[in-house]
């Protein structure tokens, strides 16, 4: 009886072993901001672990990385993350590489050649210095199309074995982009968008839209009471019938001072920092030129 006792003790150990090689068999991909994680989540499907650095919902300019998150960066086979320069905590990850603390690979997307070769040089006197300009690279499908890229890429040097299951779910995320790249290349605003927070350089910049961020690119600051006057004047003279807020910031006193001012209702955008509820990645960026076009209607 003793001998049956241990040996289904011992198949109990090995089957619970199994199951736990079975999961640590799997990579894992950690990602900063929402869309690279939805990005690399769409390619991998269930043959990867893939998860955000960042608290579903979380505000990403407040959120203190612990050392637990930093932790499991370091365990990952591969983090994502937009650039050193909006993410700075990523110099501590590369330290602990170069030390043979961790074998984590490394993507940054915005330092990426194929990235890179789509900047020009115009507004900037060094090209790499285009993301302190506007981080918020994500919210042109132009852009995107690029980053789906590079996920690929990165996913591919991990597990090329599973080509083919990668390749045909990276070209399901292309069609979309090239889609939603169509939408916003036949649409042009001919109103302004005053938007609270200005993260939309590139979408502007891609597709000739005509945004303007009332504060500035970090959502901490705050507009002059000159240009507060200015926008209120272009808004009554050119009968501008909206100005928009962030998704994440409806409460802004801002826009919500613009509003009272002009009696023009507020409409929303996303800056897809974050997940949002009930919609995916892809049909935000959809929502996003719908509550545009609503400026010219």
């Amino acid at each position: 009886m003793k001998r049956v006792f241990l040996s289904l003790v011992f198949f109990i150990v090995v089957l619970s072993a199994c199951s736990n090689n079975t999961n640590s068999d799997k990579f894992k991909i950690i990602t900063t901001v929402y869309p690279l994680e939805y990005l690399a989540n769409s390619i991998v499907d269930d043959n990867m672990e893939v998860q955000s650095i960042y608290p579903k919902g979380g505000d990403i300019h407040s959120y203190e990385l612990t050392s637990r998150d930093i932790q499991s960066i370091l365990d990952a086979d591969l983090f994502i993350g937009v650039s050193e320069e909006l993410e700075p905590f990523i110099s501590t990850i590369k330290e602990s590489v170069d030390k043979g603390e961790s074998n984590v690979e490394i993507v940054e997307v915005a330092k990426k050649d194929k990235f890179l070769k789509e900047i020009e040089d115009k507004d900037f006197s060094n090209k790499e210095d285009f993301i302190l300009k506007d981080y918020h690279i994500w919210t042109s499908p132009k852009k995107d199309l690029i980053i789906n890229e590079i996920i690929y890429d990165a996913i591919l040097s991990l597990d090329h074995y599973n080509k083919d299951f990668y390749e045909e779910n990276f070209r399901d995320n292309k069609l979309a982009l090239e889609n939603l790249d169509n939408l916003y290349n036949n649409y042009s605003n001919k109103k302004t968008v005053y938007i609270s927070h200005d993260a939309y350089y590139w979408l502007r910049r891609d597709y000739n839209m005509n945004i303007v961020g009332v504060n500035g690119v970090d959502e901490h600051d705050e507009a002059s009471t000159k240009d507060l006057e200015n926008i209120i004047e272009d808004i009554n003279s050119k009968s501008i019938p909206y100005v928009y807020s962030n998704l994440d910031d409806k409460n802004n006193k801002t826009i919500k001072l613009i509003s009272n001012e002009t009696g023009v209702d507020i409409k929303y955008l996303s800056d897809l920092e974050v997940e949002l509820d009930d919609i995916d990645f892809f049909k935000a960026l959809e929502n996003n030129l719908t509550s545009i076009k609503k400026i010219d209607m």
